[in-house]
C-alpha cells in the first residue's frame, strides 16, 4: 500500500499526463486558428466608397472579423473598371493579408488590356463568390416589344435599328449585349453611358431601345412600371425576378451571370484560403447576412474550386469574344 507521499506524487504524475494528452488533442485546433497571421486583414475593392460592392466587402468583413480575430479594412483602388485593384493584388504578399474583391469584370480585364500583367485566374486564389446575379434586359413601358421573342422578331424585321445601353466599352453588360447579337443573329447598336440611371431614363424617353442593366439598378424602374423586363442574361429565371424568364431558354446555353466575391494572390498557403473559405461560408448561413448581402444579387457561397471554375469559364468565353470586337490595346 502507498503512502500518502506517493499517493500524491501518484496524483500530480497523473494528471501531468493528463495536461500534455489534452496540449496533444489542442494541438490542431490552435494551429487552425493561426492559419490567418497576426495583423489586419485588408480588402481592396475596385468601386468607390458606398456601392453594393463595398456594402457587401464590409457586411462580410465584419461578421468573421471577430472569428478571425482580426480588424478588416476596406480599401477602394479605382481605375480602369477592376485592373488598377486586380494588379495591386496579384503583385501582393501571399499571405492572408491582403485580398480582392472579385466582380464579374475581373476576368475581362486582361482579355482587354494586353499589358495588365497578371493573368485572371493563375495570378488569384480564389476563395468564395458572396453574390450572384444576371443583367436585365429591358424596354421603356410601352415599347411593342411584349416579350423577348417580340424584341429578337423585331430587331430582324428592322436591321440596324434597335441599340442597347451599357455602362461602357468592355463592360459586362456591353459583352452580354453582344453576346445576344451572335446567339440570336441580330444587330444591336451599343451606346455606352457613364451610368446605369442615366442609360436607363433614355431608354424611358424611347431614346434607346434596349437596356442592359444590374438588378440593383433596373430594380426602381421595374417598380416604378417605367420599363418592363423581358428577359435576364441567365440560363433560366432568377430569383431576383422570378416571373422573368432567361434568355437561355430561348438560346440553349446562353447562361451570364455576374457575382461578387473574394480572392487572394496566388501561393497564398491552402490554410488560409481554406479558413477564410470556412468562415465566410459559416457568416452567410445566418438569415441576418443574407438579407443584407442581397442588396447586390442572390447570396451564394461556394467552395474555393467552385469559385476558380466559375471564373476560368468566363475568361474563356470573353478571351474568344474580345478580340472580335477589336476592343483590346
Amino acid at each position: 500500500m502507498k503512502s500518502g507521499s506517493e499517493a500524491r506524487q501518484a496524483v500530480k504524475a497523473g494528471l501531468a499526463l493528463a495536461a500534455s494528452f489534452a496540449a496533444l488533442l489542442a494541438f490542431p485546433a490552435a494551429a487552425q486558428e493561426s492559419d490567418v497571421p497576426p495583423g489586419p486583414i485588408t480588402v481592396i475593392i475596385p468601386t468607390a466608397v458606398g456601392g453594393n460592392p463595398d456594402i457587401v466587402t464590409r457586411v462580410i468583413g465584419n461578421a468573421i472579423a471577430d472569428k478571425l480575430g482580426r480588424p478588416i479594412l476596406v480599401e477602394p483602388r479605382l481605375g480602369a473598371a477592376g485592373l488598377v485593384a486586380a494588379q495591386y493584388v496579384a503583385k501582393a504578399k501571399p499571405d492572408g493579408q491582403t485580398l480582392l474583391l472579385v466582380t464579374g469584370a475581373h476576368p475581362i480585364l486582361p482579355t482587354i488590356h494586353k499589358s495588365a500583367g497578371f493573368d485572371a485566374v493563375s495570378d488569384f486564389a480564389f476563395i468564395s463568390t458572396l453574390t450572384m446575379f444576371p443583367f436585365v434586359i429591358s424596354v421603356r413601358a410601352d415599347h411593342p416589344a411584349r416579350s423577348f421573342q417580340d424584341l429578337i422578331g423585331l430587331s430582324k424585321q428592322n436591321p440596324g435599328k434597335f441599340a442597347f445601353t451599357s455602362t461602357g466599352v468592355g463592360s459586362t453588360l456591353h459583352l452580354t449585349g453582344e453576346l445576344i447579337n451572335r446567339a440570336f443573329n441580330v444587330d444591336w447598336r451599343h451606346v455606352p453611358y457613364k451610368g446605369g440611371t442615366t442609360a436607363l431614363g433614355d431608354v424611358v424617353t424611347g431614346r434607346v431601345d434596349v437596356s442592359i442593366e444590374t438588378p440593383a439598378v433596373a430594380q426602381a424602374f421595374i417598380k416604378s412600371g417605367k420599363i418592363r423586363p423581358l428577359a435576364v442574361s441567365s440560363a433560366g429565371a432568377s430569383p431576383l425576378l422570378p416571373a422573368v424568364p432567361g434568355v437561355g431558354q430561348f438560346s440553349s446555353g446562353f447562361d451570364v451571370n455576374s457575382y461578387l466575391g473574394v480572392a487572394a494572390p496566388a501561393r497564398t498557403p491552402s490554410a488560409i484560403v481554406k479558413r477564410l473559405n470556412r468562415e465566410i461560408v459559416a457568416a452567410m448561413e445566418q438569415e441576418a447576412i443574407k438579407q443584407r448581402l442581397s442588396v447586390a444579387g442572390t447570396p451564394r457561397s461556394s467552395t474555393p474550386g467552385e469559385f476558380t471554375a466559375l471564373v476560368s469559364r468566363d475568361f474563356d468565353r470573353w478571351k474568344k469574344l474580345v478580340p472580335t470586337l477589336k476592343l483590346g490595346e
